[in-house]
Parts: structure tokens; C-alpha cells; sequence
């Protein structure tokens, strides 16, 4: 892109994450070189951080410090969405969000989806010992839900302490992984066909198409997705007898959740991400965790400027293993170490 007609928003919580903030730093030196200097905004939970960095200050966005990064999105956190889809469809995408969010505090349990999920996650993870969870979105467009749910569950839930410090005797967050259908159906799908670990998915498909031309070309490709997910759900689920020819064997009983909805319109997949973050805290709250801190990530921070500043000889390495500590002393005698 061409800096000179290049905003950079800088999002940050405390303007003060060591990588975020040399990226910043490079964005603002290709800015000013490309005769743009200052063109950038700031979203964060420490405005004033923010504008003694440099940012104007009728260009910082800030939104309340107990929000998590992973639950953002509705926050100004949102801008750079909202900048590309458009004023409009972001209130939607809020609007489903909402709708969701009223669901979960009004439906009766028998009929709340966040909680049926919430005890269905409980239910593989400690009653049938499922240690991994699948996401396989039928829609290209969500590609990214995986890995952000992924960051959503598993820094939320991946906890052996429960709120109250005590230590846990049971499993927590599945680990969380998958990708968008079709493809996935032809790399990994047949270890959760015929494999020896038994996986549970989460299954996602619009049930009509979105963003594109609906004459009835598209129409029919959109049904044939879809019936390639309702598929993957009942092949995994009843599996086919063929005792005859081993290999050819699906013994079935794989559990799926099948998730649909009309159309992936900013209303519906706003309402879709909120109902995976009520999911989150419901599954929390049963195991008895926090799901709004990260300490783990925290360390990996500390660790990241211990290790900085050895390998920039401004720290000794002595605290580090002899593994780090050998590295480190590979990349001062050969480079590149500053």
C-alpha cells in the first residue's frame, strides 16, 4: 500500500506490548518516509499512554480496561471492522450480538443455546475424556473463526486453578483447532473418520449464500456445501458396516454439533461470535475457573524481555536453561543478535 495515503491504527490495551509497539514504531517510520507522518490512530484502554507515544488526540479511541482483548470486538476495539464493512454493518453485526446476548440471559436452560454448548463442552472434555474440540466453518468467509476461537477458549479456560486459587483435580478447555470445509474434508478428515482418537466438532453452514450473485448457478454450488456438511455430521455419527473389508469400516458414534443459520449477513455472524463467547464463560464458570485473566501470557511476555535483553548483552543469560542460553550465545557470535 501506498503510505502516503495509509492510516495505521494501532490497537493496543496498554500501549506498551513490546512487539506491538515496535511494529508501531515501523509503521510510523514508513509513514513519515512516505510524507505522511502521523497518520495513525490508537485504540486503547490507556489513552494517555497512547498520546504521550505521539498519537493525536482526537485520534485515540478508548474503550473501559476490564474489557479482554479476546472479547473486544463490540468495543472500539472494532474500528478497523467497522472501517471496512461500513457503519451500517457494523451495527448489525452489534445488533446480533445483542440479540444474543438477551437470548442467553432470558431463554429457560432446556432452550439456551450458550448453555446446552456451555454443558455439551463439559460433557466431552471430563465425562467422555475428549482432550481436542474441532471448528469446521462450511463458509470460506470464516475461516478465521478457528483461530479465534482458539484464542477465545483456550486463554479463557486453559486453567489448572480455579478463581479461588484452589488446584484443580480435572481437565478444562479442549484444545481448540479447524478450518473451513470443504477442504478440510480432504487432509485430516479421515483420522476423525477412522482414527483411534474420537474428536468432537463443532460443524458450521449457512443454510443459504450471501455477498454474491443468487441466480440459481450459485444457489446449486451453495447446496451442494451444505450438503457436504449435514454429510460429515451423519457419516461421523452413524458410520457404515463393512466388516468384510476392515479398511472400509466406520464404526459412527462421533459426536458433532451441527450449527446453521439463514444467511452469514453481519447480523447473524455477530450473533454467532457472541454465542461462542457466552459458551466460553458458561464452560468457565462450570469449571470453576476465571475466564477473563491470561497469566500465562503474562509470563511469556516477562520471559520474552529476559530473553531480549540477553540476547542485546544488556542481561546476563545465566538465569535462562543451558538450551536458550546456548542459542543465545549461537546468535551474538553469528548473527544477527542486534
Amino acid at each position: 500500500c501506498d503510505p502516503a495515503t495509509t492510516l495505521v491504527i494501532v490497537t493496543s490495551k496498554t500501549f506498551t506490548t513490546d512487539e506491538t509497539m515496535r511494529n508501531a514504531a515501523l509503521a510510523a517510520d514508513w509513514l513519515a518516509a512516505g510524507g505522511n507522518e502521523g497518520a495513525m490512530a490508537a485504540v486503547t484502554a490507556a489513552p494517555d499512554v497512547a498520546a504521550e507515544w505521539g498519537i493525536a488526540a482526537d485520534r485515540i479511541f478508548d474503550f473501559d480496561e476490564g474489557v479482554g482483548g479476546r472479547y473486544s470486538l463490540w468495543s472500539a476495539v472494532g474500528l478497523p471492522v467497522m472501517i471496512d464493512v461500513g457503519a451500517a454493518a457494523f451495527t448489525q453485526l452489534l445488533q446480533g450480538a445483542a440479540a444474543m446476548d438477551r437470548h442467553f440471559e432470558t431463554a429457560p436452560h432446556t432452550e439456551n443455546l450458550p448453555v446446552i454448548l456451555g454443558l455439551l463442552r463439559v460433557w466431552n472434555r471430563n465425562f467422555m475424556g475428549y482432550p481436542t474440540l474441532g471448528i469446521m466453518p462450511y463458509d470460506q468467509r470464516l475461516a478465521l473463526v478457528p483461530a479465534w476461537l482458539q484464542q477465545l477458549e483456550m486463554e479463557s479456560n486453559g486453567k489448572s486453578v480455579r478463581a479461588d486459587g484452589s488446584v484443580l483435580d480435572y481437565a478444562t478447555t479442549p484444545v481448540i483447532w479447524g478450518a473451513a470445509g470443504t477442504g478440510c474434508q480432504h487432509s485430516f478428515f479421515q483420522a476423525l473418520h477412522q482414527g483411534s482418537d474420537i474428536v468432537p466438532l463443532d460443524i458450521m453452514v449457512p443454510l443459504a449464500p450471501s455477498g454474491m450473485p443468487l441466480d440459481d448457478g450459485w444457489q446449486a454450488s451453495h447446496r451442494v456445501l451444505v450438503a457436504n456438511a449435514i454429510a460429515q455430521a451423519e457419516a461421523l455419527a452413524k458410520g457404515r458396516e463393512n466388516h468384510a473389508e476392515p479398511h472400509r469400516h466406520f464404526a459412527g458414534g462421533r459426536p458433532s454439533t451441527l450449527i446453521s443459520w439463514q444467511a452469514s449477513t453481519p447480523y447473524a455472524v455477530g450473533r454467532l461470535l457472541a454465542l461462542y463467547e457466552h459458551v466460553t464463560v458458561v464452560s468457565g464458570f462450570l469449571w470453576g475457573v476465571n475466564s477473563f485473566d491470561q497469566w500465562g501470557v503474562e509470563l511469556g511476555k516477562a520471559m520474552a524481555r529476559e530473553v531480549a535483553a540477553a540476547l542485546s548483552g544488556e542481561a546476563s543469560a545465566d538465569g535462562l536453561s543451558a538450551t536458550a542460553a546456548d542459542l543465545l550465545a549461537h546468535l551474538n557470535e553469528n548473527g544477527p543478535a542486534r
